[in-house]
């Protein structure tokens, strides 16, 4: 795609949730788990600038000092509360059909290969 279209354009990778798939819901173990290795073997590759998934796109949670940046997914291992994270996300606007559906049930891989 990069050789033939010169890069530069975000390529957008989509799984479905729910019935008769293996996941439930995006923030099903599986499917963060899924996101996770396909993250991080896309930011393996040479033309791949970055990578954004429901694994590691951040979250903004209230803290002490005003907020944090949190992951679902944090040095390769789901978040011990990410139920909350998960809600929290399904909440934000940058989220919602941005990486996730509305419903929970489709998520979404921006790829962003380099110019």
């Amino acid at each position: 795609m990069i050789e033939q279209y010169s890069g530069g354009n975000p390529m957008l990778i989509a799984w479905e949730c729910g019935p008769g798939h293996p996941c439930q819901s995006v923030f099903d173990e599986a499917s963060l788990r899924m996101a996770e290795e396909l993250t991080q073997q896309f930011r393996e590759q040479e033309h791949i600038v970055e990578v954004l998934s429901p694994a590691n796109a951040p979250i903004l949670v209230p803290s002490e000092g005003g907020f944090e940046i949190r992951h679902l997914v944090e040095q390769g291992e789901i978040a011990s509360d990410a139920g909350e994270l998960s809600r929290l996300a399904q909440d934000d606007p940058l989220w919602v059909g941005e990486l996730v559906s509305e419903d929970g049930e489709v998520g979404v891989l921006i790829i962003q290969p380099n110019d």
